[in-house]
């Protein structure tokens, strides 16, 4: 990790650190999407693992909520994105504009 001594090393590690924030986001978003899908018809499917039942019979399938992301885990996810860009917009504020001839712009 970069200790700030060097602006374009700090940049790149924020790139980095951006990297892994979406793709933290993006499985989450994937899981969240096949629920979703999977929800499409509805009239067929039960939920495992909560405290509420369905009549024996009722459903062709079931999701497992205990699979599915936690609302803190998505919540805590979008904030470390968000900080992440923040992280990725300074650390290009602060290059000189001589650095960052040859380095990417901010991707968002």
């Amino acid at each position: 990790m970069a200790d700030g001594s060097d602006p374009i090393r700090t940049y790149l590690d924020s790139i980095t650190g951006l990297e892994n924030a979406t793709a933290v986001v993006n499985r989450l978003v994937s899981q969240l999407r096949h629920i979703a899908a999977e929800l499409e018809h509805w009239q067929h499917v039960g939920i495992a693992n909560v405290s509420v039942g369905l009549p024996v019979g009722a459903v062709d399938y079931s999701l497992n909520a205990e699979q599915w992301p936690q609302p803190v885990a998505l919540a805590e996810a979008l904030s470390a994105w968000h900080q992440a860009r923040a992280a990725v917009r300074n650390a290009w504020a602060r290059l000189p504009d001589t650095d960052r001839r040859g380095l990417q712009p901010p991707p968002v």
